[in-house]
């Protein structure tokens, strides 16, 4: 396995931390930046969903706004 193969794995919950370590030789200082780096970019990618979700919520409303434009305008 390469090393982002570990990674992966870890971060899918297939690798224990510890074992991330010892079959990437990995320091102390190393771990704490590999999670870091993993913290990071799981709040980028809960940030990125953030927007989505509310993009997603705006284009609900734009529907409910042309749904009941549409039914205000077939009831006239």
């Amino acid at each position: 396995m390469t090393d982002a193969d570990l990674i992966g794995a870890w971060l899918d919950g297939d690798l224990r931390l510890d074992d991330l370590r010892d079959r990437m030789g990995l320091s102390g200082v190393q771990i704490r930046r590999v999670r870091l780096a993993a913290a990071e970019a799981a709040a980028a990618e809960l940030g990125r969903l953030a927007v989505e979700a509310e993009a997603l919520a705006e284009f609900g409303r734009s529907t409910d706004d042309l749904v009941e434009a549409t039914r205000r305008r077939d009831e006239d």
